[in-house]
């Protein structure tokens, strides 16, 4: 008897994603760009549009020095507070310090925003005045 096929997007409970998620951010914090990406990139392959599959393939980029695709990633998943906040960092990182204040203006302005993300979204609009 044939096993059944699983669609690749089944393969992981969300939870899962999850770990997976965050072990690649611990890689990043901790260095391990390469092994990040290939984290990130294999969720990508099963969870494209996750936003924290997106956020965690955009850091990677930014910190190799690959900006471009960074924001092509972010712009590439719905607006969200944190879509915004990391657009905001890739653009600074562009030089494009318009489009950058106006992302980070929409987190600073969001009721919804965590605390967090507003506070670093204002010490970057400040960083950008100064």
């Amino acid at each position: 008897m044939d096993d059944p096929v699983v669609p690749v997007n089944e393969l992981l409970a969300s939870k899962d994603v999850q770990l997976l998620a965050e072990i690649g951010f611990i890689a990043l914090s901790y260095g391990f760009y390469d092994h990040a990406r290939d984290i990130f990139d294999g969720l990508a392959t099963i969870r494209p549009k996750q936003e924290g599959c997106v956020i965690g393939r955009s850091l990677v980029c930014i910190v190799l020095g690959e900006v471009d695709k960074a924001v092509s990633l972010l712009r590439s998943v719905p607006i969200s507070d944190l879509v915004c906040l990391f657009l905001g960092i890739a653009l600074v990182k562009q030089g494009k310090l318009q489009s950058a204040r106006e992302y980070l203006e929409l987190v600073v302005q969001s009721h919804q925003a965590d605390k967090a993300f507003v506070l670093l979204a204002r010490d970057l609009l400040d960083g950008l005045s100064a």
